[in-house]
């Protein structure tokens, strides 16, 4: 998969990579483990500050942002602030791009006490929320022409780059799912399905914050003929205090 490009958040350039396995603390006792659930659009994400959602309103129906390259941050900065009507500064956004998805740029908001967090991505000259980009993103990549292979692989490089850009993927179990009370480790995995599209899951750690605790959650990711993202579940959800 490519590497994707700079994440920049508070004036500092960081890479977004794919994730690696991290190791944590030996985990305590009495870890929490969900049963599987369906999630709506956005949900499970840290929840951004209220005017910064009243100022996105504007374009989460699609607004067009027209031509704007977005390997130039300060574009991407200029076109966000003139759909939602707030004056956002390098230090309030997150922007991360990818050579794969050469016209595409997801942007998050950032929270000092849990770092970015996805807010909108610009594909196609629009902005949109993540689950509905993937379908002009994806298509854009010839989903519908891909071998199954190469549909599985692009869409787990898409769950990578523009739904979990700033959550950390996990690709081995490390100490925590060592645990004998912890549940079932499984790799990122993609499989397309016979219908044109495919379904990929992963374990996912989100930012910790200011709590002492790692938050593991499997995720599925569900993507239709048209590279559309119809469902979105949470399959097992792990919390370990440190």
């Amino acid at each position: 998969m490519p590497e994707r490009g700079d994440s920049v958040a508070s004036g500092v350039v960081a890479k977004a990579r794919g994730a690696t396995a991290m190791q944590a603390p030996a985990p305590v006792p009495g870890p929490r483990i969900a049963a599987p659930r369906e999630v709506g659009q956005g949900a499970g994400f840290p929840m951004r500050k209220a005017f910064i959602l009243i100022a996105a309103a504007g374009v989460l129906a699609g607004g067009s942002a027209g031509a704007v390259d977005v390997t130039d941050r300060e574009a991407v900065l200029a076109a966000y602030n003139a759909q939602s009507g707030w004056q956002a500064t390098a230090d309030d956004l997150c922007i991360v791009t990818d050579p794969a998805f050469p016209d595409v740029a997801v942007v998050g908001t950032l929270a000092h006490d849990r770092g970015c967090a996805v807010e909108l991505v610009l594909v196609e000259d629009s902005w949109l929320p993540p689950t509905a980009a993937s379908s002009p993103a994806l298509l854009a990549r010839g989903w519908q022409d891909l071998d199954a292979e190469a549909r599985a692989a692009l869409a787990m490089a898409w769950m990578r780059f523009a739904i979990f850009p700033f959550h950390t993927v996990i690709e081995e179990p490390g100490e925590d799912f060592a645990a004998a009370d912890a549940p079932e480790f499984v790799a990122p995995a993609a499989v397309a399905d016979d219908a044109g599209g495919a379904v990929v899951t992963a374990w996912v750690r989100e930012p910790s914050g200011m709590l002492p605790e790692s938050v593991y959650k499997l995720w599925e990711l569900t993507f239709d003929a048209g590279g559309k993202q119809v469902r979105t579940r949470v399959l097992a959800d792990w919390q370990v205090a440190w």
